[in-house]
């Protein structure tokens, strides 16, 4: 069992059913997934195929590459065409990217202020960008390979019901939230 896994058994459930008065476990809010996402501006296939390879070397997962639904003509793009690549992380690949973003990628960010959430009451997902793509270890010695790509977008996906809920749980997980 992974030591965030533990934290969150046994002290997290716990100041959950303190804090908002629960009576059943099963209303605690729980960390469903990770979603991992490249988006690219263009059709390159060049580009998804770096963006997709990173994925991979972050995660040590195989990603897939997510396509077009709706036909854009300003930036020229078809439906069914290929737009980015994403990965889907659960159970206990969630917890050892959380340590990896607590324990690499948020400190090596220079001038870190705390990172802006974005609450999704439809998705029940707490969203958040990684502008600079470098701050991660393993994209860092490969700079001329991965120099084209854009920003990870990283979806934090739970079962909360509330606002509340969600907020409380990411300060008991000790993120470092910008508000």
């Amino acid at each position: 069992m992974h030591f965030i896994q533990n934290h969150y058994r046994n002290i997290i459930k716990y100041d959950f059913l303190n804090k908002f008065y629960l009576t059943n476990t099963q209303d605690i809010p729980k960390i469903k997934k990770f979603m991992l996402n490249f988006n690219c501006k263009s059709t390159d296939f060049k580009t998804i195929l770096i963006s997709l390879l990173a994925l991979e070397l972050l995660t040590l997962k195989k990603g897939e590459i997510t396509k077009s639904k709706t036909t854009n003509i300003s930036i020229k793009i078809r439906k069914g065409s290929p737009v980015g690549c994403k990965v889907q992380l659960k159970k206990s690949q969630c917890f050892f990217f959380l340590e990896k973003l607590f324990n690499q990628i948020l400190p090596s960010i220079k001038q870190f202020d705390g990172l802006d959430f974005e609450f999704v009451k439809k998705k029940k997902s707490v969203d958040f960008k990684i502008k600079k793509v470098f701050n991660l270890v393993e994209l860092e010695p490969h700079y001329k390979f991965f120099k084209n790509i854009k920003s990870l977008e990283v979806s934090l996906i739970t079962d909360s019901t509330s606002y509340t809920k969600t907020f409380f749980l990411l300060k008991s997980f000790r993120f470092p939230v910008s508000s």
